[in-house]
């Protein structure tokens, strides 16, 4: 490195007129043309140079190493608030982090603090954790970047609802349908076969929604809660007439079954009203599984909660999943014997509902949750 300096004419100080880099003495001698001075003499110019070290010095290392600093500090802040975002949005303590990055509680204390930062690697797993860019989660704003709903979490949910919800009704309001049919005189064998489509269909639509859910869970296991306090109001008004409107519509098939029962007296009449009565109440259970998604919708930290489960959780969610399933092929199983040996295709239906019972008994009992919510 050499310097490059002119004195001025009369002056007893050297005045700094260009300071640039020269690798070789051929560059630091057409420098020295270029300012004026003739050819370069290196060592005069360094003895200069010590002479005015003060003046001489690079002032603009200084400067580049405070801001390196400042920049270094405020990616350190800037990442340490990002990290306390999106662990307290998804319901995680700083111990549950650190076993899942596999790394010591004091350490992610200190990323929050913004005391230490974590190796690239840690980095990326971050970022495919909570389903963000590394560059926001650097250096820009977390939680600012999500403040609408980039997930189309709302728009999936409202979907999803509805599916599950008709699904469900769809079932019951086969069994009305074979009820009808048999009213009509028409053959079980028909009726027991329209209601087993109905129930496939049903079935299949269900299966299919639980996939693409588990797989959106995948894809966004955290969601930022983005619902204003007048969402949530509004909703809750809506979801009172989804309850009360149900209860409500069970009551007045319940009501029309009486004045059936007292006022029709054949028996043709008493099925149809049969009939009747299990399609509202296949209305009335649309709108109380359609409500029940829907209030889980808003409660996101919930879904977070359940999407990002600690091992404990894991195994108690999977001992339900073997359960309820044991619970639900027995049932089928039950069904299927019944119909096939005593011919009860359209009488034994409600060993499925027992069986619905049973699994929301297991829920219940085994919810790791419970308590919590």
């Amino acid at each position: 490195m050499q310097f490059i300096t002119k004195v001025s004419p009369g002056k007893g100080i050297c005045r700094l007129s260009c300071l640039v880099r020269a690798d070789t003495e051929a560059e630091l001698a057409a420098l020295a043309e270029i300012e004026g001075n003739g050819p370069a003499q290196p060592q005069r110019d360094m003895e200069i140079s010590k002479r005015n070290k003060e003046l001489l010095a690079l002032r603009t290392l200084p400067r580049y190493d405070r801001a390196r600093l400042q920049y270094r500090r405020y990616m350190d802040m800037a990442f340490s608030d990002n990290l306390q975002f999106l662990r307290t949005k998804a319901g995680m303590t700083q111990e549950q982090l650190a076993e899942e990055l596999e790394v010591s509680r004091q350490s992610v204390s200190k990323w929050e603090g913004g005391q230490s930062f974590p190796e690239m690697e840690t980095l990326l797993r971050l970022c495919d954790r909570y389903d963000v860019d590394l560059d926001t989660l650097l250096r820009g704003s977390v939680e600012k970047s999500r403040e609408g709903d980039t997930a189309q979490y709302d728009r999936f949910m409202d979907v999803f609802s509805w599916r599950i919800a008709l699904s469900v009704g769809a079932i019951l309001l086969g069994v009305a349908l074979q009820g009808f049919l048999d009213a009509y005189g028409v053959s079980e064998a028909v009726s027991c076969a329209l209601f087993l489509l109905v129930v496939t269909v049903s079935v299949v639509v269900m299966v299919a929604s639980g996939i693409q859910y588990s797989a959106f869970c995948k894809e966004h296991p955290t969601i930022v809660d983005f619902y204003t306090p007048k969402q949530r109001s509004a909703f809750q008004r809506k979801f009172v007439w989804l309850i009360s409107g149900g209860v409500g519509a069970i009551l007045f098939g319940v009501v029309l079954l009486t004045l059936g029962e007292q006022f029709l007296e054949e028996e043709f009449y008493g099925d149809q009203m049969a009939a009747v009565f299990l399609a509202i109440v296949a209305g009335a259970v649309t709108t109380f599984v359609y409500g029940g998604l829907q209030s889980e919708k808003y409660n996101v930290e919930k879904y977070n909660r359940e999407n990002n489960p600690t091992p404990e959780v894991k195994a108690r969610k999977g001992l339900i999943s073997m359960i309820c399933g044991g619970l639900m092929v027995t049932v089928t199983a039950v069904y299927v014997g019944l119909g096939l040996a005593l011919h009860l295709w359209g009488t034994t239906w409600w060993v499925f509902a027992v069986g619905g019972i049973l699994c929301g008994v297991v829920n219940i009992t085994l919810n790791p949750y419970r308590g919590m919510d």
